[in-house]
Protein backbone atom coordinates (compact mmCIF):
# COMPACT_ATOMS: atom_id res chain seq x y z
CA UNK A 1 0.00 0.00 0.00
CA UNK A 2 1.44 3.12 -0.45
CA UNK A 3 2.08 5.84 2.30
CA UNK A 4 0.46 8.80 0.36
CA UNK A 5 -2.81 9.54 1.96
CA UNK A 6 -5.78 11.34 0.93
CA UNK A 7 -7.45 13.76 3.77
CA UNK A 8 -11.16 13.97 2.36
CA UNK A 9 -14.56 15.11 3.93
CA UNK A 10 -17.96 14.13 2.44
CA UNK A 11 -21.03 17.08 2.72
CA UNK A 12 -24.26 15.51 1.67
CA UNK A 13 -27.85 16.05 2.49
CA UNK A 14 -30.77 13.64 2.96
CA UNK A 15 -34.55 13.30 4.08
CA UNK A 16 -33.51 10.93 6.56
CA UNK A 17 -32.32 11.76 10.15
CA UNK A 18 -28.91 11.10 10.60
CA UNK A 19 -28.94 10.52 14.08
CA UNK A 20 -31.95 8.28 14.42
CA UNK A 21 -30.89 5.74 11.24
CA UNK A 22 -27.57 5.76 11.84
CA UNK A 23 -24.50 6.53 9.14
CA UNK A 24 -25.44 3.22 6.84
CA UNK A 25 -28.94 3.28 6.88
CA UNK A 26 -28.59 7.03 6.09
CA UNK A 27 -26.25 6.03 3.08
CA UNK A 28 -28.46 3.39 1.62
CA UNK A 29 -31.27 6.05 1.89
CA UNK A 30 -32.28 6.80 -1.93
CA UNK A 31 -32.50 10.64 -1.19
CA UNK A 32 -29.48 11.22 0.29
CA UNK A 33 -26.66 13.10 -1.80
CA UNK A 34 -23.18 14.05 -2.11
CA UNK A 35 -22.92 17.93 -2.40
CA UNK A 36 -19.64 18.35 -2.65
CA UNK A 37 -16.27 16.54 -1.67
CA UNK A 38 -13.23 18.15 -0.57
CA UNK A 39 -9.55 16.24 -0.53
CA UNK A 40 -6.09 16.48 -0.22
CA UNK A 41 -3.16 14.25 -1.34
CA UNK A 42 -0.41 13.71 0.62
CA UNK A 43 0.88 17.67 1.14
CA UNK A 44 -0.43 19.26 -1.82
CA UNK A 45 -3.44 21.36 -2.07
CA UNK A 46 -7.42 21.29 -1.31
CA UNK A 47 -8.70 19.56 -3.93
CA UNK A 48 -12.94 19.07 -4.47
CA UNK A 49 -14.85 16.63 -6.13
CA UNK A 50 -18.30 16.90 -7.34
CA UNK A 51 -21.19 15.06 -8.95
CA UNK A 52 -20.75 14.08 -12.01
CA UNK A 53 -16.83 13.71 -11.75
CA UNK A 54 -14.86 10.40 -12.36
CA UNK A 55 -14.64 8.27 -8.94
CA UNK A 56 -11.82 9.12 -6.79
CA UNK A 57 -8.82 6.64 -6.76
CA UNK A 58 -6.90 6.43 -3.21
CA UNK A 59 -4.38 4.09 -1.49
CA UNK A 60 -5.33 5.26 1.78
CA UNK A 61 -7.67 7.68 3.41
CA UNK A 62 -7.78 9.73 6.59
CA UNK A 63 -10.91 11.36 7.74
CA UNK A 64 -12.83 12.34 11.03
CA UNK A 65 -15.25 9.49 11.95
CA UNK A 66 -14.01 7.40 8.91
CA UNK A 67 -17.00 5.17 8.91
CA UNK A 68 -19.44 7.92 7.72
CA UNK A 69 -16.99 8.72 5.04
CA UNK A 70 -16.32 4.99 4.56
CA UNK A 71 -20.41 4.30 4.50
CA UNK A 72 -21.02 7.40 1.56
CA UNK A 73 -18.16 5.86 -0.69
CA UNK A 74 -19.68 2.64 -0.72
CA UNK A 75 -23.20 2.93 -0.65
CA UNK A 76 -23.91 6.36 -1.83
CA UNK A 77 -21.58 6.50 -4.59
CA UNK A 78 -20.88 2.86 -5.09
CA UNK A 79 -17.47 3.37 -5.48
CA UNK A 80 -15.16 0.96 -5.61
CA UNK A 81 -15.18 -0.72 -2.55
CA UNK A 82 -13.12 1.19 0.81
CA UNK A 83 -12.13 -1.04 3.39
CA UNK A 84 -11.68 0.13 7.10
CA UNK A 85 -7.65 -1.31 6.52
CA UNK A 86 -7.46 0.78 3.77
CA UNK A 87 -8.58 3.99 6.02
CA UNK A 88 -7.07 6.10 9.21
CA UNK A 89 -9.56 7.92 11.43
CA UNK A 90 -8.63 10.94 13.42
CA UNK A 91 -11.12 10.55 16.07
CA UNK A 92 -10.53 6.63 17.22
CA UNK A 93 -6.89 8.00 17.33
CA UNK A 94 -8.66 11.25 19.63
CA UNK A 95 -10.88 9.05 21.90
CA UNK A 96 -8.60 6.13 22.47
CA UNK A 97 -6.10 8.55 24.35
CA UNK A 98 -9.15 10.13 26.07
CA UNK A 99 -9.90 13.35 23.93
CA UNK A 100 -13.27 14.81 22.53
CA UNK A 101 -14.77 12.83 19.73
CA UNK A 102 -16.13 16.27 17.95
CA UNK A 103 -13.67 17.77 15.49
CA UNK A 104 -14.42 20.80 16.71
CA UNK A 105 -13.15 20.16 20.31
CA UNK A 106 -10.43 17.97 19.42
CA UNK A 107 -8.89 21.13 17.51
CA UNK A 108 -9.45 23.29 20.35
CA UNK A 109 -7.99 20.56 22.95
CA UNK A 110 -4.62 20.17 20.69
CA UNK A 111 -4.25 23.76 19.90
CA UNK A 112 -4.31 22.86 16.14
CA UNK A 113 -3.60 26.08 14.40
CA UNK A 114 -7.08 25.37 11.54
CA UNK A 115 -10.23 25.20 13.34
CA UNK A 116 -13.35 23.88 12.41
CA UNK A 117 -15.57 26.66 10.70
CA UNK A 118 -18.61 27.41 13.01
CA UNK A 119 -20.42 29.78 10.93
CA UNK A 120 -20.17 26.90 7.90
CA UNK A 121 -21.22 24.22 10.24
CA UNK A 122 -24.74 26.06 10.50
CA UNK A 123 -25.13 26.38 7.29
CA UNK A 124 -24.01 22.88 6.78
CA UNK A 125 -27.22 21.78 9.44
CA UNK A 126 -29.49 23.75 7.51
CA UNK A 127 -28.41 22.60 3.93
CA UNK A 128 -28.29 18.72 4.92
CA UNK A 129 -31.98 18.36 5.40
CA UNK A 130 -34.96 19.00 2.86
CA UNK A 131 -36.60 22.46 2.91
CA UNK A 132 -39.58 20.98 2.63
CA UNK A 133 -41.18 17.29 1.75
CA UNK A 134 -44.48 17.28 -0.52
CA UNK A 135 -47.60 15.15 0.53
CA UNK A 136 -46.45 13.59 -2.84
CA UNK A 137 -43.25 12.81 -1.54
CA UNK A 138 -41.74 14.91 -3.76
CA UNK A 139 -38.23 16.98 -1.62
CA UNK A 140 -38.11 20.50 -2.15
CA UNK A 141 -33.92 21.24 -1.65
CA UNK A 142 -32.36 24.25 -0.34
CA UNK A 143 -30.15 25.26 -3.65
CA UNK A 144 -29.10 28.99 -3.85
CA UNK A 145 -25.88 28.96 -5.42
CA UNK A 146 -24.17 31.04 -2.91
CA UNK A 147 -25.04 28.65 0.18
CA UNK A 148 -23.39 25.77 -2.33
CA UNK A 149 -20.41 27.62 -2.98
CA UNK A 150 -19.84 28.53 1.11
CA UNK A 151 -20.61 24.71 2.05
CA UNK A 152 -17.52 23.89 -0.53
CA UNK A 153 -15.46 26.56 0.94
CA UNK A 154 -17.01 25.04 4.58
CA UNK A 155 -15.85 21.19 3.46
CA UNK A 156 -12.28 22.41 2.56
CA UNK A 157 -11.72 23.95 6.26
CA UNK A 158 -12.92 20.45 7.58
CA UNK A 159 -10.10 18.91 5.71
CA UNK A 160 -7.36 21.17 6.93
CA UNK A 161 -8.43 21.20 9.96
CA UNK A 162 -8.41 17.12 10.24
CA UNK A 163 -5.00 17.76 8.51
CA UNK A 164 -3.74 19.84 11.63
CA UNK A 165 -5.37 17.08 13.83
CA UNK A 166 -3.65 14.46 11.81
CA UNK A 167 -0.17 16.21 12.60
CA UNK A 168 -0.62 16.07 16.32
CA UNK A 169 -2.25 13.16 17.32
CA UNK A 170 -0.40 9.56 17.88
CA UNK A 171 -0.83 6.67 15.84
CA UNK A 172 -3.00 3.76 17.33
CA UNK A 173 -0.53 0.76 18.01
CA UNK A 174 -0.65 -2.37 16.05
CA UNK A 175 -3.15 -3.94 18.65
CA UNK A 176 -5.20 -0.90 18.88
CA UNK A 177 -5.34 -0.35 15.43
CA UNK A 178 -6.39 -4.23 14.70
CA UNK A 179 -9.14 -3.42 17.52
CA UNK A 180 -10.24 -0.68 15.67
CA UNK A 181 -10.28 -2.48 12.31
CA UNK A 182 -12.09 -5.23 13.70
CA UNK A 183 -14.68 -2.57 15.25
CA UNK A 184 -15.69 -1.18 11.96
CA UNK A 185 -15.85 -5.08 10.67
CA UNK A 186 -18.36 -5.39 12.70
CA UNK A 187 -20.27 -2.35 12.55
CA UNK A 188 -20.18 -2.82 8.72
CA UNK A 189 -21.58 -6.65 9.14
CA UNK A 190 -24.29 -5.67 11.89
CA UNK A 191 -26.75 -8.06 12.83
CA UNK A 192 -30.14 -8.88 11.23
CA UNK A 193 -33.72 -8.14 12.55
CA UNK A 194 -37.24 -10.10 12.42
CA UNK A 195 -38.36 -6.80 10.84
CA UNK A 196 -42.25 -7.88 10.28
CA UNK A 197 -41.62 -9.03 14.36
CA UNK A 198 -40.22 -5.95 14.64
CA UNK A 199 -43.34 -4.14 13.37
CA UNK A 200 -45.55 -6.33 15.14
CA UNK A 201 -44.00 -5.54 18.22
CA UNK A 202 -44.54 -1.97 17.51
CA UNK A 203 -48.09 -1.80 17.00
CA UNK A 204 -48.61 -3.52 20.38
CA UNK A 205 -46.34 -1.50 22.28
CA UNK A 206 -48.37 1.38 20.71
CA UNK A 207 -51.44 0.34 21.73
CA UNK A 208 -50.69 -0.72 24.82
CA UNK A 209 -49.33 2.68 25.95
CA UNK A 210 -52.60 3.91 24.35
CA UNK A 211 -54.67 2.08 26.69
CA UNK A 212 -52.55 2.57 29.81
CA UNK A 213 -52.97 6.63 28.92
CA UNK A 214 -56.55 6.26 28.73
CA UNK A 215 -56.90 4.30 31.97
CA UNK A 216 -54.85 7.32 33.38
CA UNK A 217 -57.29 9.43 32.11
CA UNK A 218 -60.11 7.68 33.60
CA UNK A 219 -58.35 6.95 37.42
CA UNK A 220 -57.46 10.27 37.22
CA UNK A 221 -60.66 11.70 35.89
CA UNK A 222 -59.18 13.28 33.29
CA UNK A 223 -56.94 15.82 35.44
CA UNK A 224 -53.91 13.59 33.88
CA UNK A 225 -54.48 12.93 30.05
CA UNK A 226 -51.68 10.28 29.28
CA UNK A 227 -48.50 8.52 31.29
CA UNK A 228 -45.78 11.06 29.93
CA UNK A 229 -47.76 14.10 31.95
CA UNK A 230 -45.63 14.25 34.86
CA UNK A 231 -46.18 17.41 35.89
CA UNK A 232 -49.45 16.75 36.83
CA UNK A 233 -49.28 13.42 37.83
CA UNK A 234 -47.20 14.82 40.91
CA UNK A 235 -49.88 17.49 41.16
CA UNK A 236 -52.73 15.04 41.40
CA UNK A 237 -51.00 12.93 43.90
CA UNK A 238 -50.01 16.06 46.31
CA UNK A 239 -54.02 16.68 46.53
CA UNK A 240 -54.64 13.35 47.44
CA UNK A 241 -52.43 14.45 50.28
CA UNK A 242 -49.39 12.27 49.80
CA UNK A 243 -45.80 13.99 49.59
CA UNK A 244 -44.47 13.70 45.87
CA UNK A 245 -41.98 16.16 43.67
CA UNK A 246 -41.66 13.50 41.51
CA UNK A 247 -42.39 10.59 39.40
CA UNK A 248 -38.82 10.00 37.90
CA UNK A 249 -37.55 5.98 38.56
CA UNK A 250 -35.47 6.56 41.46
CA UNK A 251 -38.40 7.64 43.50
CA UNK A 252 -41.47 5.60 42.64
CA UNK A 253 -40.92 2.86 45.58
CA UNK A 254 -41.30 5.44 48.00
CA UNK A 255 -44.27 6.87 46.21
CA UNK A 256 -46.07 2.84 46.05
CA UNK A 257 -44.62 2.92 49.96
CA UNK A 258 -46.31 6.03 50.57
CA UNK A 259 -50.00 5.58 49.09
CA UNK A 260 -49.82 1.99 50.59
CA UNK A 261 -49.18 4.21 54.07
CA UNK A 262 -52.04 6.45 53.25
CA UNK A 263 -54.50 4.12 52.40
CA UNK A 264 -55.12 4.87 49.02
CA UNK A 265 -54.92 2.47 46.32
CA UNK A 266 -55.43 4.42 43.26
CA UNK A 267 -52.12 6.41 43.49
CA UNK A 268 -50.37 2.93 43.52
CA UNK A 269 -52.48 2.10 40.71
CA UNK A 270 -51.46 5.47 38.92
CA UNK A 271 -47.62 5.05 39.49
CA UNK A 272 -47.69 1.53 38.59
CA UNK A 273 -48.94 2.15 35.28
CA UNK A 274 -46.77 5.06 34.76
CA UNK A 275 -43.64 2.90 35.57
CA UNK A 276 -45.00 0.13 33.24
CA UNK A 277 -45.63 2.59 30.21
CA UNK A 278 -42.73 4.97 30.74
CA UNK A 279 -40.07 1.78 29.75
CA UNK A 280 -37.62 3.32 27.63
CA UNK A 281 -36.28 -0.40 26.37
CA UNK A 282 -40.06 -0.48 24.20
CA UNK A 283 -38.80 2.65 22.10
CA UNK A 284 -36.20 0.25 20.99
CA UNK A 285 -38.63 -0.91 18.60
CA UNK A 286 -39.08 2.43 16.86
CA UNK A 287 -35.55 2.92 16.90
CA UNK A 288 -34.54 -0.38 15.31
CA UNK A 289 -37.28 0.85 12.61
CA UNK A 290 -35.64 3.71 11.69
CA UNK A 291 -32.05 2.28 11.59
CA UNK A 292 -32.55 -0.97 9.77
CA UNK A 293 -31.22 -1.39 6.48
CA UNK A 294 -33.12 -1.92 3.25
CA UNK A 295 -31.40 -6.04 3.55
CA UNK A 296 -33.09 -6.26 7.02
CA UNK A 297 -29.43 -5.45 9.18
CA UNK A 298 -28.50 -3.12 11.38
CA UNK A 299 -25.67 -1.46 11.36
CA UNK A 300 -23.29 0.97 13.09
CA UNK A 301 -24.21 0.25 16.65
CA UNK A 302 -21.04 0.22 18.23
CA UNK A 303 -18.75 3.04 19.58
CA UNK A 304 -15.22 2.39 19.64
CA UNK A 305 -13.97 3.90 22.43
CA UNK A 306 -17.18 5.35 23.50
CA UNK A 307 -16.34 5.08 27.47
CA UNK A 308 -13.10 6.69 28.87
CA UNK A 309 -11.47 3.13 30.08
CA UNK A 310 -12.32 1.99 26.01
CA UNK A 311 -14.86 0.19 26.62
CA UNK A 312 -17.35 -0.01 23.40
CA UNK A 313 -20.49 2.42 24.21
CA UNK A 314 -23.67 1.52 22.12
CA UNK A 315 -25.09 3.84 19.44
CA UNK A 316 -28.88 3.30 17.75
CA UNK A 317 -30.80 -0.05 18.96
CA UNK A 318 -27.46 -0.23 21.36
CA UNK A 319 -28.24 -3.51 21.86
CA UNK A 320 -25.75 -4.27 24.79
CA UNK A 321 -28.36 -2.47 27.17
CA UNK A 322 -31.74 -4.70 26.17
CA UNK A 323 -33.54 -6.21 29.17
CA UNK A 324 -31.90 -9.66 30.69
CA UNK A 325 -34.48 -12.38 30.32
CA UNK A 326 -35.41 -14.58 33.27
CA UNK A 327 -38.08 -16.32 32.14
CA UNK A 328 -37.60 -17.44 28.23
CA UNK A 329 -40.49 -19.59 27.88
CA UNK A 330 -42.53 -16.22 28.80
CA UNK A 331 -41.16 -14.42 25.84
CA UNK A 332 -41.68 -17.64 23.51
CA UNK A 333 -45.23 -17.67 24.57
CA UNK A 334 -45.16 -13.57 24.30
CA UNK A 335 -43.57 -14.16 20.31
CA UNK A 336 -46.30 -16.63 19.54
CA UNK A 337 -48.50 -13.94 20.18
CA UNK A 338 -47.26 -11.08 18.58
CA UNK A 339 -49.08 -11.16 15.42
CA UNK A 340 -52.63 -11.75 16.51
CA UNK A 341 -55.26 -8.42 16.01
CA UNK A 342 -55.40 -9.13 19.47
CA UNK A 343 -51.98 -9.33 20.60
CA UNK A 344 -52.24 -6.68 23.75
CA UNK A 345 -55.19 -8.67 25.06
CA UNK A 346 -53.51 -12.28 24.46
CA UNK A 347 -50.23 -11.34 25.92
CA UNK A 348 -51.74 -9.52 28.98
CA UNK A 349 -54.08 -12.73 29.52
CA UNK A 350 -51.40 -15.06 29.01
CA UNK A 351 -47.91 -13.70 30.39
CA UNK A 352 -48.56 -10.85 32.16
CA UNK A 353 -48.11 -6.38 31.87
CA UNK A 354 -47.89 -6.11 28.10
CA UNK A 355 -45.06 -3.39 28.52
CA UNK A 356 -43.10 -5.25 30.47
CA UNK A 357 -43.26 -8.70 28.49
CA UNK A 358 -42.41 -6.52 25.43
CA UNK A 359 -39.34 -5.15 26.96
CA UNK A 360 -37.99 -8.81 27.33
CA UNK A 361 -38.65 -9.46 23.74
CA UNK A 362 -36.08 -7.70 22.43
CA UNK A 363 -33.40 -9.55 22.04
CA UNK A 364 -35.94 -12.35 19.87
CA UNK A 365 -35.95 -9.44 17.73
CA UNK A 366 -32.24 -10.45 16.40
CA UNK A 367 -32.78 -13.58 14.34
CA UNK A 368 -29.75 -15.64 12.33
CA UNK A 369 -29.97 -15.10 8.51
CA UNK A 370 -30.50 -18.82 6.71
CA UNK A 371 -28.25 -20.80 7.14
CA UNK A 372 -26.55 -19.54 9.89
CA UNK A 373 -26.95 -19.91 14.29
CA UNK A 374 -26.66 -17.07 16.71
CA UNK A 375 -24.50 -18.37 19.57
CA UNK A 376 -24.45 -15.82 23.14
CA UNK A 377 -21.66 -15.86 25.37
CA UNK A 378 -20.30 -13.60 28.11
CA UNK A 379 -17.54 -13.35 30.13
CA UNK A 380 -17.69 -14.67 33.82
CA UNK A 381 -17.64 -11.90 36.04
CA UNK A 382 -14.59 -10.27 33.89
CA UNK A 383 -14.93 -6.90 36.27
CA UNK A 384 -14.11 -9.22 39.66
CA UNK A 385 -11.41 -11.44 37.78
CA UNK A 386 -9.21 -8.50 36.96
CA UNK A 387 -9.73 -6.30 39.86
CA UNK A 388 -8.56 -9.40 42.04
CA UNK A 389 -5.55 -10.02 39.38
CA UNK A 390 -4.29 -6.16 40.00
CA UNK A 391 -4.67 -5.87 43.38
CA UNK A 392 -2.87 -9.52 44.34
CA UNK A 393 -6.25 -10.64 45.97
CA UNK A 394 -5.66 -14.56 46.48
CA UNK A 395 -8.01 -16.11 47.96
CA UNK A 396 -10.25 -14.89 45.13
CA UNK A 397 -8.03 -15.85 42.15
CA UNK A 398 -8.25 -19.14 44.09
CA UNK A 399 -11.58 -19.09 44.30
CA UNK A 400 -11.87 -17.96 40.42
CA UNK A 401 -9.62 -21.10 39.26
CA UNK A 402 -11.69 -23.60 41.23
CA UNK A 403 -14.94 -22.44 40.05
CA UNK A 404 -13.35 -22.55 36.09
CA UNK A 405 -12.64 -25.85 36.92
CA UNK A 406 -15.70 -27.24 37.95
CA UNK A 407 -15.06 -27.99 41.57
CA UNK A 408 -16.33 -24.93 43.47
CA UNK A 409 -19.09 -22.07 43.37
CA UNK A 410 -19.29 -19.38 41.13
CA UNK A 411 -18.10 -15.61 42.91
CA UNK A 412 -21.48 -14.05 43.34
CA UNK A 413 -22.91 -17.41 45.06
CA UNK A 414 -19.95 -16.99 47.80
CA UNK A 415 -20.43 -13.04 48.19
CA UNK A 416 -24.55 -13.44 48.59
CA UNK A 417 -23.43 -16.68 50.97
CA UNK A 418 -21.19 -14.28 53.07
CA UNK A 419 -23.99 -11.65 53.29
CA UNK A 420 -27.17 -13.95 53.76
CA UNK A 421 -25.29 -16.14 56.35
CA UNK A 422 -25.92 -19.27 54.08
CA UNK A 423 -23.98 -21.63 52.26
CA UNK A 424 -23.21 -20.78 48.43
CA UNK A 425 -25.02 -23.56 46.91
CA UNK A 426 -28.45 -22.15 49.33
CA UNK A 427 -28.56 -19.37 47.26
CA UNK A 428 -31.22 -18.67 44.95
CA UNK A 429 -30.53 -17.42 41.54
CA UNK A 430 -31.99 -14.19 42.40
CA UNK A 431 -30.27 -13.99 45.58
CA UNK A 432 -26.70 -14.60 43.60
CA UNK A 433 -28.17 -11.45 41.26
CA UNK A 434 -29.07 -8.91 43.69
CA UNK A 435 -27.14 -9.68 46.87
CA UNK A 436 -23.94 -11.37 45.21
CA UNK A 437 -23.58 -10.16 41.52
CA UNK A 438 -24.82 -6.27 42.77
CA UNK A 439 -21.99 -5.56 45.83
CA UNK A 440 -19.31 -7.16 43.92
CA UNK A 441 -19.82 -4.89 41.04
CA UNK A 442 -21.06 -1.66 42.94
CA UNK A 443 -18.02 -2.29 45.69
CA UNK A 444 -15.21 -3.84 43.26
CA UNK A 445 -14.18 -0.31 42.47
CA UNK A 446 -14.53 2.15 45.50
CA UNK A 447 -18.45 2.07 45.26
CA UNK A 448 -19.89 3.16 48.87
CA UNK A 449 -22.77 3.63 50.04
CA UNK A 450 -24.85 5.55 47.43
CA UNK A 451 -23.36 3.29 44.64
CA UNK A 452 -24.65 -0.06 46.16
CA UNK A 453 -27.82 1.71 46.71
CA UNK A 454 -28.17 2.98 43.12
CA UNK A 455 -26.87 -0.22 41.35
CA UNK A 456 -29.21 -2.39 43.64
CA UNK A 457 -32.62 -0.34 42.15
CA UNK A 458 -30.98 -0.79 38.90
CA UNK A 459 -31.71 -4.59 39.31
CA UNK A 460 -34.77 -5.62 37.28
CA UNK A 461 -37.21 -5.95 39.65
CA UNK A 462 -35.84 -2.83 41.29
CA UNK A 463 -34.03 -3.74 45.08
CA UNK A 464 -34.76 -0.74 46.92
CA UNK A 465 -31.87 -1.08 50.05
CA UNK A 466 -31.53 1.03 53.22
CA UNK A 467 -28.85 2.84 53.99
CA UNK A 468 -27.86 0.96 57.18
CA UNK A 469 -27.77 -2.34 55.11
CA UNK A 470 -26.10 -1.02 52.62
CA UNK A 471 -23.77 0.25 54.73
CA UNK A 472 -23.37 -3.58 56.02
CA UNK A 473 -22.94 -5.05 52.78
CA UNK A 474 -20.15 -2.65 51.78
CA UNK A 475 -18.19 -2.50 55.24
CA UNK A 476 -18.59 -6.52 54.71
CA UNK A 477 -17.28 -6.68 51.16
CA UNK A 478 -14.18 -4.42 52.10
CA UNK A 479 -13.26 -6.74 54.89
CA UNK A 480 -13.49 -9.57 53.23
CA UNK A 481 -11.48 -8.00 50.38
CA UNK A 482 -8.56 -6.16 52.07
CA UNK A 483 -6.15 -6.32 48.89
CA UNK A 484 -8.40 -4.62 46.70
CA UNK A 485 -9.12 -1.61 49.39
CA UNK A 486 -5.57 -1.30 49.53
CA UNK A 487 -4.97 -1.21 45.66
CA UNK A 488 -7.61 1.69 45.83
CA UNK A 489 -4.70 4.54 47.43
CA UNK A 490 -2.00 2.45 45.70
CA UNK A 491 -3.62 3.23 41.99
CA UNK A 492 -4.59 6.95 42.59
CA UNK A 493 -0.66 7.32 43.84
CA UNK A 494 0.54 5.78 40.84
CA UNK A 495 -1.58 7.93 38.49
CA UNK A 496 -1.14 11.01 40.36
CA UNK A 497 3.18 10.24 40.25
CA UNK A 498 2.59 9.02 36.46
CA UNK A 499 1.03 12.68 35.80
CA UNK A 500 3.89 15.07 37.71
CA UNK A 501 6.94 12.67 36.14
Amino acid sequence: MSDTVTHLDFETRSAVDLNKAGAYRYAMDPSTEVLCLSYRVGDGPIQRWSPGDPPLQVARMLAHNAAFERAIWNHTLGWPTLSPEMQDCTLARGVAVGLPASLEMLGQVLGAPVQKDKDGHRLMLKLCKPRKVHDDGRIEWWSDVSDLDRLAAYCDQDVRSECAVDERLPRLSGRERAVWELDQQINDRGFALDVSRVQAALSAVTEAKRRADRRMWRITEGKVGTCSQTGKLVGWIVERGIPCASVAKGEIDEIVLLADLFDDPLVEDVIRLRRSAARSSTAKYKAMLDCVCPDGRVRGTLAYHGAHPGRWAGRLVQPQNFPRVDDPDAVEAALALLHRADAVDAIEAVVGPPMEVLSKCLRSMIVAPAGKKLIGGDFSNIEGRVNAWFAGEHWKLDAFRAYDAGEGPDLYRVMAGEILDKTPTDISKVERQTTGKVPELACGYQGGLKAFQKMAYTQDPPVRVTDAEARSIVRLWRDRNPGIVASWSELQDAAIQAVEA
